[in-house]
């Protein structure tokens, strides 16, 4: 992303530049152009990335004369003035009140209303004293624990976005020096660096190239048979430095024009000791015009000479010095009026700004905490970034070089004249290193950031490191600003923090690197804000950990909660389920993750997160669910689906709760057990209403199938009644609904359960019972008996039948009972008996499943 803006930064300029190039050289917009030196026809004495368009565009209208350095000054006069957004259609525009060379890119936003917040400014003397803060609190409500409650949430930073690297508040760089500037100047330290401690830059070749013009043709010839040409790189530090100016994308040409102007400065030089000022000034008094293939690429450079220079030297006040060498570098900048100049002439401008600027950073004060930029710290600190950044393979993201460790030595040798330190190195190192990191996702870089982080903290000078630099750093609604080396680890704990305040979107997919990140963020976590506003060293101590921890686990659970809401309603209707439900479901599933990914980590640190997490997504659903329950008058569908949702997710945030409990005696202010939903209370009425109203249900469909059984087999192999498959599918239904409503069921809800069941067979047999006769009307009456003596003399007598009189019901009841119909009957009640025992051994499985602790 960051590469991305750089193209977009650079195509703006060039675009920028052709425009006021066609502007300038337009005779009927621009009459004349005038610079210090007079009247101009030549756009190459004009450095056009300085001037200010809107001057420019005022010229044209007040009359086509257009004053160099008055567009000058005005372009550097707009860079103080704060940034303006115009985004609604009407054009209405506002203004930022932010300092523009300190702030991110401007807010896609509209402006707040007035009054609703303040950025405050802290200025710490130094890095170990804490300045007074007054922070503007967030409006919103804390329960007994101490938990931000509400719609409120702590928003993450905009650098934790994948691939944006985090600010580290360095000076803006008032010359608008490039990407490509800050690596060619680096790569010419590095050259002079080994150029004056006596290591040869030039190879072979090299040298007898510069050497061939001044060698008379008889002696060139001498030695033409005799020499070979040799490797080009067969000297160890050659290659590192060819390597070195591979990664940094200097040319080969202005590679050799460096080093051979390096190494006469080096070899003119008595002394080890030099300057970037020097060596830019050395630079310019070597090189010329004939050393580039045209015009416009000799200005260029020469105008990023004229640019670090002054950006070393012009940031104090406006003392006489200050003004001498502002006009000197105006003179290099004008190309005309540089190029008719005698060498002698040159030399004297050099020299001057040379004895200007060596008095600007001997005065007395200069370099003080008044001044953000003395000596050019600012900038010699993004130069040794620059060759820091070398060790990366260019063609490779995120990969460090074999030759890394040889690099670094190479590098350390400029450390005396960037001042860098041994702690100022691994600081930088380990911020190259994570910037790599956040821009490849390459888990090894911040494995390598983390070893370097240590080596900083084992130094005892951590605060004091890089005092002549003040590093401004928006965090937490308030602008602090540190040395370098905390500045540094401040940055990337930023990042981090941004991160972990909503650690459910950046970890959920990827739950190994959270460890990681967090393990990084209490590494880094050098500085706090305390509660009364004090910016503090922290000291890696449980407490500091544990607030840190804390603040993630309300502002991560709140971004989820509300990211949750977001569509909660569209969703609702898509799927056709309450959006209670769906929030709880939801919700649900963040208490899940948290249980199973994150606690076990943060539990590390803060052995109470995971009920800081159960408490606050408690409270969170709790305020949206505690309307709907006081509306409740019967358990519908909907009712069904809330009530069961909202008893699921209550269950896992009593599974969340309990584990940072167990095995904590550090709990208070916490309670030994969650509060709960009490769905329980809510809906036991409710569950015997429904129990009521499922009996009515079912013994109206008893009456309806019984009403046409026709006492058939079912199949050829199941010869019981259809009628009785109809009603245990009923109160089968009827029971897994039951069991179904995951609510909180007691031995009163199971005894209404089963009375029900009881009560609908019981109306079955019934209705069969009715359906049968006596058991006289199915059989003749039994003949009388008769007895017989040996001595009597047996007479037969007639005894008279009794004739039974049926009535309709009776006799059509007993044409339909035919012998299969009763044993279709008889087969039912069989059926029924097996079926009680089967469901008996269903309910008690579920039972148990439903209320294990209850028999």
């Amino acid at each position: 992303m960051e590469e991305n803006s750089s193209i977009m930064l650079e195509r703006y300029r060039r675009d920028r530049q052709k425009l006021l190039e066609f502007i300038i050289s337009s005779s009927n917009l621009i009459k004349q152009v005038r610079t210090s030196s007079g009247p101009t026809l030549s756009l190459s004495d004009i450095n056009l990335d300085t001037l200010s368009a809107d001057y420019v565009l005022n010229c044209i209208n007040s009359g086509g004369v257009l004053d160099v350095a008055e567009a000058t000054n005005s372009y550097y006069h707009e860079l103080e003035y704060p940034t303006m957004q115009i985004y609604s259609q009407s054009g209405n525009s506002f203004y930022t009140l932010t300092q523009s060379q300190l702030s991110r890119s401007p807010p896609k936003r509209r402006p707040p209303p007035a009054g609703a917040s303040e950025k405050n400014n802290v200025a710490a003397q130094s890095s170990n004293q804490a300045g007074r803060i007054s922070n503007h609190k967030i409006a919103s409500r804390k329960d007994e624990n101490g938990f931000k409650v509400g719609n409120v949430m702590t928003r993450p930073s905009k650098s934790s976005e994948s691939g944006v690297v985090p600010l580290l508040g360095l000076p803006h760089l008032q010359t608008g020096l490039s990407e490509d500037d800050l690596r060619e100047s680096a790569y010419g330290v590095l050259v002079a660096s080994l150029a004056f401690s006596r290591i040869e830059v030039l190879c072979e070749q090299d040298r007898k190239k510069e050497k061939s013009s001044k060698l008379l043709a008889g002696l060139k010839g001498k030695k033409s048979r005799e020499v070979v040409l040799q490797a080009r790189y067969q000297d160890r530090n050659l290659e590192l430095l060819n390597t070195i100016r591979t990664q940094m994308e200097v040319s080969e040409a202005m590679d050799l024009c460096i080093r051979q102007c390096l190494t006469r400065c080096a070899s003119r030089s008595s002394s080890s000791q030099f300057d970037v000022l020097q060596i830019v000034l050395g630079l310019i008094k070597s090189i010329t015009r004939s050393n580039f293939p045209n015009e416009k690429s000799y200005v260029q450079w020469k105008n990023r000479q004229a640019n670090i220079m002054e950006e070393l030297c012009c940031h104090g006040h406006l003392t006489e010095e200050y003004t001498t060498v502002k006009y000197s570098i105006g003179k290099i900048r004008n190309a005309r009026e540089w190029d008719m100049m005698s060498p002698s002439e040159r030399a004297e401008i050099l020299h001057s700004i040379s004895n200007s600027a060596s008095k600007i950073f001997h005065k007395p004060g200069y370099g003080d905490e008044r001044c953000d930029l003395p000596g050019g710290h600012h900038l010699k600190v993004r130069l040794y970034e620059k060759l820091l950044s070398s060790v990366f393979d260019i063609l490779e993201e995120g990969q460090i070089l074999v030759e890394a460790n040889e690099i670094l030595k190479l590098i350390k040798l400029t450390w005396s004249t960037l001042g860098i330190t041994q702690i100022i190195h691994d600081a930088l190192y380990s911020w190259v290193l994570f910037k790599q990191y956040v821009q490849t996702d390459k888990e090894d870089l911040l494995e390598y950031t983390t070893i370097q982080i240590q080596n900083v903290q084992a130094a005892e000078s951590l605060y004091e490191e890089g005092e002549c630099l003040l590093c401004t750093i928006e965090w937490r609604d308030s602008v602090v600003r540190l040395n370098l080396v905390p500045a540094i680890l401040l940055s990337m704990h930023i990042w981090c923090e941004g991160k972990l305040q909503d650690y459910h979107r950046h970890f959920s997919q990827k739950p190994s690197k959270f460890k990681r990140i967090l393990t990084f963020a209490m590494a880094t976590a050098v500085v706090d804000l305390n509660v009364f506003g004090e910016l503090t060293e922290t000291d890696g101590s449980t407490n500091d950990a544990s607030r840190l921890i804390k603040m993630y686990v309300e502002s991560s659970v709140q971004a989820a909660y509300m990211l949750v809401l977001n569509g909660l309603d569209l969703k609702s209707d898509i799927e056709r389920m309450h959006p209670l439900a769906l929030l709880a479901n939801a919700v649900k599933l963040v208490a899940e993750k948290e249980f199973s990914v994150f606690s076990p980590v943060l539990h590390l640190w803060c052995p109470e997160a995971g009920m800081i997490s159960a408490t606050l997504l408690h409270q969170l659903f709790w305020e949206r669910l505690r309307p709907f329950i006081q509306g409740i008058s019967s358990l519908s569908q909907d009712v069904k689906l809330v009530l069961s949702a909202a008893h699921m997710l209550d269950r896992e945030l009593t599974q969340l709760y309990s584990f940072s409990f167990h095995g904590n005696s550090l709990h208070q202010p916490f309670k030994v057990e969650l509060d709960h939903f009490q769905i329980g209370d809510v809906s036991a009425s409710l569950i015997l209403d429904w129990s009521i109203s499922q009996h009515a249900y079912i013994l109206d469909w008893i009456a309806r199938v019984f009403d046409l059984e026709l006492w058939e087999p079912l199949t050829s192999q199941k010869k019981h009644a259809g009628s009785v498959v109809e009603v245990f599918r009923m109160i089968e239904e009827t029971v897994d609904q039951f069991f179904g409503l995951n609510l909180p069921v007691t031995i009163t809800h199971l005894q209404a359960l089963l009375s029900l069941i009881i009560h609908s067979l019981d109306a079955y047999l019934s209705k069969m019972g009715c359906q049968l006769v006596e058991k006289s009307h199915l059989y003749p009456s039994a003949p009388s008996l008769t007895r017989s003596e040996e001595s009597l003399v047996t007479i037969p007598r007639k005894k008279m039948v009794e004739l039974k009189i049926l009535d309709d019901n009776t006799i059509n009841t007993l044409n339909q009972l035919t012998l299969p119909k009763l044993c279709i009957r008889l087969n039912t009640l069989q059926y029924i008996r097996n079926q009680i025992v089967i469901l008996e051994d269903s309910m008690r499985k579920s039972w148990g499943l439903v209320r294990p602790a209850v028999k």
